[in-house]
C-alpha cells in the first residue's frame, strides 16, 4: 500500500516537473519572441529615422546649394552692372575729352577771327 503511494507520489512529481519545465520552456520561448519582435521594431524605427533624417540633410544640402547659387548669379549680375558703368563712365569721359578739344578749337577760332577782324581794322584805321 505505501510502496503504491509512494509511485503516486513520484509519478506526480514527474509530471509535476515535466509540466514545469514545458512552461518554462513556453516562457522562454515567449521571451526570446517578444524580444525578437522588439528588436525588430526597434531597428525598423532606426531605418525610419536614418531615412528621414537622411531625407532632412538633403534637403537641407539642396536649399544651401540653391542658395548659394542664387548668391553666385547675384554677385554675376552685380559685376556685370559695375562693368557696363565703368563701360559707360569710359564713354562719357571719352565725349567730355572731344567736347573739351571743340570747345578749345572753338575758342582758339575765336580768337584767331578776333585778332584778324583787330588787324583788319588797324588796317582799314592806317588807310
Amino acid at each position: 500500500h505505501m510502496k503504491v503511494t509512494e509511485e503516486r507520489r513520484q509519478r506526480v512529481q514527474a509530471q509535476l516537473r515535466a509540466e514545469a519545465e514545458a512552461a518554462a520552456e513556453r516562457v522562454k520561448r515567449a521571451r526570446i519572441k517578444a524580444d525578437t519582435t522588439l528588436q525588430q521594431q526597434a531597428d525598423a524605427a532606426k531605418r525610419r529615422w536614418d531615412e528621414i533624417e537622411e531625407r532632412a540633410s538633403s534637403v537641407v544640402e539642396e536649399r544651401r546649394r540653391e542658395a548659394e547659387e542664387r548668391a553666385l548669379a547675384a554677385e554675376k549680375r552685380r559685376q556685370e552692372r559695375r562693368e557696363q558703368l565703368q563701360q559707360m563712365k569710359l564713354v562719357e569721359q571719352h565725349r567730355l575729352n572731344e567736347l573739351s578739344k571743340k570747345s578749345e578749337l572753338l575758342e582758339e577760332h575765336r580768337r584767331e577771327v578776333h585778332a584778324k577782324r583787330q588787324q583788319e581794322r588797324e588796317n582799314s584805321r592806317i588807310r
